[in-house]
C-alpha cells in the first residue's frame, strides 16, 4: 500500500470520528487506533543487534587506523624536514670551516643531534676534486641518518665548496 493510500485511509477514519462525535479522537489520532494492527511496534532480535555492533566497530577501526597511518606520516614529514634544515646548516658550516681555515684541518666528519625525543646521528665525506696553486675544489657529502618506527631513513645531500689561496 502507498504512502498516499495510508493517509487517505488516516483521514476518512479520522472524518468518520468526527462525525460520530468521538471527543477523545478529536484530539489525538493516536488515542482512535486508527491503523489497527500496522501501529504494533518491532523491536531488533538480537542477531540485527550483533550485525549492527560489527558493522559500526569495522568502521571505527578503518577510521583508527587511517588517524594513525596520517599521524605517522606527519611525524615523518616534520623529521624529514628538521633534518634537512639542519642538513643546509651543516653544509653552510662546513663551508665556512673551510673558508676560514684554508683547509688545514677538515671539520669534523660524524657526529649526532637531538630533536625532541628523535635521534639523528649524521656523516660527512670529504673529497679533493681538484687543486691548483690558487684555488681548491672538494665534493662534501653529508648524510644525515634516523629510525622511523621500523625504516632506516637516510637523507642524503652534497656541495661543492672552493676556496681560494692568498
Amino acid at each position: 500500500m502507498t504512502i498516499l493510500g495510508i493517509g487517505n485511509r488516516i483521514l476518512i477514519e479520522y472524518i468518520k470520528r468526527l462525525i460520530i462525535r468521538k471527543p477523545s479522537c478529536l484530539l489525538s489520532l493516536s488515542e482512535c487506533n486508527i491503523r489497527g494492527s500496522e501501529s504494533k511496534k518491532r523491536s531488533f532480535t538480537l542477531l540485527e543487534l550483533i550485525v549492527t555492533v560489527v558493522i559500526l566497530s569495522s568502521g571505527i577501526l578503518f577510521i583508527y587506523k587511517g588517524f594513525l597511518s596520517s599521524l605517522d606520516v606527519s611525524y615523518y614529514v616534520k623529521h624529514y624536514l628538521y633534518a634537512q634544515l639542519w642538513t643546509e646548516e651543516k653544509l653552510y658550516d662546513i663551508d665556512e670551516e673551510f673558508r676560514t681555515y684554508k683547509a688545514a684541518f677538515l671539520p669534523q666528519a660524524s657526529g649526532s643531534f637531538n630533536e625532541g625525543n628523535k635521534s639523528f646521528s649524521w656523516q660527512a665525506a670529504y673529497s679533493l676534486i681538484g687543486s691548483t696553486e690558487k684555488m681548491s675544489l672538494y665534493d662534501v657529502t653529508l648524510v644525515v641518518s634516523w629510525k622511523e618506527g621500523r625504516r632506516n631513513i637516510n637523507l642524503v645531500r652534497s656541495k661543492y665548496i672552493y676556496y681560494t689561496r692568498d
